[in-house]
């Protein structure tokens, strides 16, 4: 078979060859098999949800990295809670932003009501005390809104309810993360507020290994068992027995949110691995990602989480950045039968700098130049380094045509096309 390699650098020429800058960036180790598939949890703060006693503190607020001595003032996020003749608008976020908390009731031909400090289902026009409770019929589902991406989910909740008519509390929680019952309180009464007399936080995990977005609350215990979903405004309420809560001081109804994220294994500093997945319709045919050394840390490497998948319609790799500074050379060995290649003008790739779920390709670029194995990027229009450039380009005819294979450094979760 005839053979034909030609280097090509893009726009930006490279001062030295990219064989010599792979040797003096990284130690190469043969390639292994990827480690096997693992799932990395991670704590994302907290979600508090107010109810009373005042009109003002009606919100949802989520604290990113809350401190153990709690401020409910240094939230990072607030989400309003819009109320007219006690009956709850559509909860929106500060100047529009995404929701933190989505309030859901059933029937859905209700609407949801708030009243004496305590969400439930409002069946009648008016505040009556009946439109802040949540009926043996009916339930109201939390969930996380749109503030968070599909990686964030819920695996502690420390619900404020008030109970009435002896209930217990029925929880649902969703992703199969199981179900159950609270004991609550004894109260009977179902006349004026008690104040915390009638109230307790109870402590809802997954039953199941699986994390979970929403949960479902209603009453059970008998057919005239009522329960409020509440925030705090009643008072402090005791906690169930053998509990306590994640932040002292917190009177609030309270989420804990964690960030879940699988990965297709770990890389060490200077190991490389192949594509864990190759679909048979994507843009190459093979690749390999190796690990540099930290740009950050002084301490000894440690092992990072990453992905490296040649998908459907692009090649895929993102890694878990624990502020290391980790760096990474990817390869890719592009399929000749997906774009024609002139070998004299070989086609530019186009890069997805971040896979934020909008796409956003660019043409992608050289690097400029190394210096002492660091690899110097091109700066955008604001002067900021491009977090992706080619380093190094060969072409060679196959039988089905000639194939463009690329080399890249950078650092972030890239797509290339």
């Amino acid at each position: 078979m005839a053979v034909l390699t030609r280097r090509h650098y893009g726009r930006i020429g490279l001062l030295v060859l990219a064989a010599v800058l792979l040797i003096a960036m990284l130690v190469f180790i043969p390639a292994t098999d990827a480690s096997d598939g693992i799932t990395v949890k991670a704590d994302a703060g907290v979600v508090l949800l107010s109810t009373g006693p005042n009109a003002s503190d009606n919100w949802i607020r989520y604290y990113e990295n809350p401190s153990a001595s709690f401020d409910t003032s240094a939230y990072d996020q607030q989400q309003f809670i819009n109320v007219h003749r006690c009956k709850v608008t559509t909860p929106t976020g500060a100047s529009g932003e995404a929701s933190l908390l989505a309030i859901a009731e059933s029937p859905s031909s209700k609407a949801i009501g708030l009243v004496s400090n305590g969400f439930g289902v409002r069946t009648k026009n008016n505040c009556a005390t009946s439109n802040g409770q949540i009926g043996t019929s009916q339930s109201l589902t939390f969930s996380l809104g749109g503030f968070f991406d599909s990686t964030h989910a819920i695996d502690r909740i420390e619900v404020d309810v008030e109970g009435k008519q002896n209930a217990q509390l029925a929880y649902t929680l969703n992703n199969g993360a199981g179900s159950g019952t609270k004991t609550i309180n004894s109260a009977s009464d179902n006349g004026a507020d008690s104040g915390i007399g009638d109230n307790v936080v109870a402590v809802i995990t997954g039953n199941t290994a699986e994390l979970f977005t929403s949960v479902t609350f209603s009453p059970t215990g008998n057919d005239k068992a009522l329960v409020s979903i509440e925030g705090g405004g009643d008072g402090a309420a005791p906690i169930e027995a053998g509990e306590s809560r994640l932040y002292s001081g917190v009177s609030q109804t309270l989420f804990h949110i964690v960030t879940s994220q699988d990965f297709d294994g770990d890389l060490l500093c200077g190991e490389d691995r192949g594509p864990t997945s190759v679909d048979a319709d994507g843009p190459a045919l093979d690749g390999l990602v190796s690990r540099g050394t930290d740009l950050k840390s002084t301490d000894p490497c440690e092992r990072v989480p990453y992905i490296f998948q040649i998908q459907d319609d692009s090649v895929y790799f993102d890694y878990l950045d624990s502020g290391e500074g980790a760096q990474f050379i990817v390869r890719i060995d592009w399929d000749p039968n997906d774009v024609p290649v002139d070998p004299i003008s070989p086609p530019v790739r186009q890069i997805d700098y971040t896979d934020d779920g909008v796409e956003n390709y660019v043409d992608g670029v050289a690097c400029v130049s190394v210096s002492g194995g660091v690899y110097v990027h091109p700066t955008d229009g604001g002067g900021n380094d491009i977090p992706w450039c080619l380093i190094d380009h060969d072409i060679s005819l196959t039988p089905d045509g000639w194939q463009q294979i690329q080399w890249w450094h950078g650092q972030g979760d890239p797509r290339w096309k």
